[in-house]
């Protein structure tokens, strides 16, 4: 389960390298729709909430498994960050 636990993490370091990238080339303003940044996050808030029901479910089902919903937590916090970030300065 180690190795699920750091697909996770590095996942999440992607998506969070990919949206600084984003919201540096395109800004935070795009015009009628909304910015390429502020997409990337809800996206990632998603992806942590699934992988949060797929952690619930593995402490379920399986007996050796120790649940660890802090780094999921940590991404929603940081992507909410990102997301009222973009709402305030846009």
């Amino acid at each position: 389960m180690d190795i699920y636990r750091i697909f996770k993490s590095l996942l999440y370091l992607f998506g969070l390298c990919f949206t600084i990238y984003l919201i540096i080339e395109y800004g935070i303003s795009g015009g009628h729709t909304p910015p390429a940044g502020f997409v990337i996050a809800v996206l990632f808030i998603l992806t942590a909430f699934f992988f949060m029901i797929i952690d619930i479910l593995f402490k379920k089902y399986l007996i050796n498994y120790t649940l660890h919903l802090k780094t999921n937590v940590i991404s929603i916090f940081i992507n909410l960050i990102i997301i009222i970030s973009i709402f305030l300065l846009a």
